[in-house]
């Protein structure tokens, strides 16, 4: 990436971070502030998303499941990081992921499961079985 670029980048990012009242990403600093960049980076994008998009969008399949994976990924995250999880707790508590927790479990889908899948697999011309149609089902 030119100097340029990079410079133009960080101005747009710092920029936007101090709209939001939000200390600046791309401080002159020392250490690991790659998570809270990431976040300022979601942030962004998802506003300049929500500016493109509206309700009544009709949006392909796997773009709405796109979506739908990130809002049910931020909202576990969310919900660890408001109820004190995030900050002091036991190295034990590093180790776990609580976005892999409470997930339904792996294995074969039920009947209603599969009759969900097989009705939109032919409502959207494609041949069933398949595998995205089955982890829909599966996540309903």
């Amino acid at each position: 990436m030119e100097a340029a670029d990079k410079k133009s980048k960080k101005k747009k990012a710092n920029l936007f971070c101090s709209q939001m009242g939000l200390p600046l990403v791309y401080a002159e600093k020392e250490g690991d502030y790659m998570s809270y960049q990431n976040m300022c980076s979601v942030h962004m994008k998802a506003n300049d998303l929500k500016q493109v998009l509206t309700e009544q969008d009709s949006l392909e399949d796997w773009v709405e499941d796109k979506i739908s994976s990130l809002a049910d990924d931020i909202d576990e995250l969310h919900e660890y990081f408001m109820h004190g999880h995030g900050k002091g707790e036991e190295d034990s508590a590093k180790d776990k992921k609580p976005w892999k927790e409470d997930r339904k479990p792996e294995g074969k889908l039920t009947p209603s499961q599969k009759a969900k899948a097989k009705a939109r697999a032919k409502k959207h011309n494609r041949p069933y079985p398949n595998q995205v149609d089955n982890m829909w089902a599966a996540q309903q």
